[in-house]
């Protein structure tokens, strides 16, 4: 049985709806029924096994000699086997931070666990992540102080919204060498989250209204299965339909531990004062933001400053309300490119064929297309006549007067070749 610490076995604090673990041994707390429940599990013969993150000690913020004094006093007090910690935080791009499976992986083997056969037990998405992909049996708990804001206990921490300079923030998420490359292919799959054709990256957000009334991680499930079976890793935005930034965040963390084992799914959130935290939150926690209903340049700009993978410009409402939705779209795309901002520009709400070439040439990445568009975006009337002028010429030359009796066009002889048998019967 592996187990996660923070949220799970203790009490952590929340403050304006992040989670932070206790700084010391003498404010940890276990939270109620785990002594009860983990002395049952012991008796039933199972192994227990603590698998944490503590990205605080390479953050700055935590020391590892804490780190280790709190799991000390918890294999005093419970009936642990081990506690394994990963002290690296995203950007080492290490193998034991989940949800990468590293450290079930090497405690699997330090104490001969079949992992298709263990269970893992956490409150966070990357706690189901890592089990699924170690191929273990996963359980997701519900805390109240992880789905909402509480009243926090006094420690010697104040944890405050991450801020980072426009310089790092670039750099952390453009590897060396890349640039703003765009990946443009109109297109959308009717009902499905997004559409995509070979070589090309497309983004549509979730419309489950238009599907049968069932329920929504089914349904969810089901696109997840048609993504990969057509094209592999295809991004699929889901959007959030709570209100109020702390719904959002325990939403949006369910949505990830829920199907956080798809790597390219990506939270969709409107663009609002409050969501902004909640978009940062979600890129704390690992995941990726589509920030969708933009309809200024400024909006767009704070989207991408918050930390959004993807901003969405809804095309024919901008110019609904009086503005000139190419002039918003190629002020967007300057202003990313000038300051080295590695968010993609979707463009939405397209209601005419030409919007789709207006959204491209004003810098767009990706443009979501109406179904009926997609044939139309092929055809050409001259596209016709000239195919039809061919093919006429091609059937008066085929026909044409035979020359030293030989049509000029002889049909294949299709008739299989006769096999005989020789005189030895072969």
């Amino acid at each position: 049985m592996f187990l996660d610490r923070d949220g799970t076995l203790i009490r952590t604090d929340v403050v304006d709806g992040v989670s932070h673990p206790p700084d010391s041994v003498d404010v940890l707390e276990l939270l109620p029924g785990v002594p009860e429940a983990l002395a049952r599990l012991k008796t039933a013969g199972l192994p227990l096994i603590v698998v944490t993150n503590q990205p605080d000690v390479a953050r700055g913020t935590q020391t590892r000699e804490a780190v280790e004094a709190i799991n000390a006093d918890l294999q005093r007090r419970l009936p642990l086997d081990a506690v394994l910690c990963c002290y690296h935080d995203d950007g080492d791009d290490c193998a034991c931070r989940k949800p990468r499976p590293g450290l079930l992986i090497d405690a699997a083997e330090r104490l001969d666990v079949d992992l298709r056969r263990a269970f893992l037990v956490g409150d966070r998405w990357r706690n189901t992540k890592a089990g699924r992909r170690a191929g273990c049996t996963t359980i997701l708990l519900r805390q109240p102080t992880t789905a909402a804001a509480t009243k926090p206990r006094p420690t010697s921490r104040s944890p405050t919204w991450p801020r980072r300079p426009r310089s790092s923030y670039a750099a952390e998420r453009s590897g060396p060498g890349e640039d703003l490359r765009r990946q443009r292919q109109p297109g959308r799959h009717r009902g499905v989250a997004q559409a995509r054709l070979p070589e090309r990256h497309h983004d549509q957000p979730v419309h489950s209204v238009r599907e049968e009334r069932r329920a929504f991680a089914d349904h969810i499930r089901d696109i997840i299965a048609l993504c990969q079976r057509y094209e592999g890793n295809l991004p699929l935005s889901v959007e959030l339909y709570a209100s109020g930034p702390r719904e959002m965040l325990a939403q949006a963390e369910r949505f990830l531990a829920d199907f956080g084992d798809y790597d390219n799914l990506v939270v969709k959130v409107p663009i609002g004062w409050d969501e902004l935290q909640v978009i940062r939150e979600i890129k704390r926690m690992g995941g990726k933001v589509n920030c969708t209903c933009c309809m200024s340049y400024n909006q767009a700009l704070i989207a991408a400053q918050s930390g959004a993978d993807y901003v969405s410009l809804f095309w024919g409402r901008i110019r609904d309300i009086g503005y000139d939705s190419s002039s918003i779209v190629r002020q967007v795309r300057q202003t990313f490119k000038e300051w080295q901002y590695p968010s993609e520009i979707i463009v939405g709400s397209i209601r005419q064929m030409i919007d789709i070439n207006e959204a491209f040439q004003a810098g767009a990445d990706i443009v979501t297309v109406p179904p009926k568009f997609l044939p139309l975006l092929c055809a050409h009337p001259k596209t016709d006549e000239a195919d039809a002028e061919f093919m006429n010429d091609f059937r008066g030359w085929s026909s044409a007067e035979p020359m030293n009796g030989q049509p000029a066009l002889a049909p294949p002889d299709l008739t299989p070749p006769s096999l005989t048998r020789g005189a030895d019967g072969h």
